[in-house]
């Protein structure tokens, strides 16, 4: 499982090293400050630039290449969440409930994704080239 790593993305330990994950793999955010993973094989990690989720094992693939790309998906304010940058300086940097819940810590207090009812969709959008 990835952990994060202060100010330098994301660390995967693979073939007895550990492998960079960051922006030129299509990570959101290079301070992550939580990371949880749900019943579904998402890792749902916390930023100062919000929340984000993808597939363990996309990135445990990326992690093995020099040049592996990961689709994140973003949540912010827009999203309903109370807030969009989250807070991990003081210890616990988030939970996750016995009901399967995370909170995140945020500037503006605490939020909670209701992961299990998130649409995810996976139809690319409609493309409209004018010049």
């Amino acid at each position: 499982m990835p952990k994060g790593v202060s100010s330098g993305g994301l660390a995967c330990w693979k073939h007895g090293r550990f492998l960079a994950l960051d922006p030129t793999a299509g990570l959101p955010d290079n301070v992550i400050s939580q990371i949880f993973k749900d019943e579904r094989g998402a890792l749902w990690l916390g930023s100062n630039r919000g929340i984000f989720r993808a597939s363990a094992r996309e990135l445990e693939e990326a992690a093995g290449r020099r040049s592996g790309k990961v689709n994140f998906i973003t949540y912010t304010k827009a999203d309903g969440l109370s807030g969009g940058e989250c807070n991990g300086v003081a210890q616990p940097g988030g939970c996750r409930t016995r009901d399967g819940r995370f909170w995140f810590p945020t500037l503006r207090g605490v939020t909670v994704p209701d992961t299990k009812s998130l649409k995810i969709n996976h139809r690319p959008p409609n493309v409209i080239i004018e010049a």
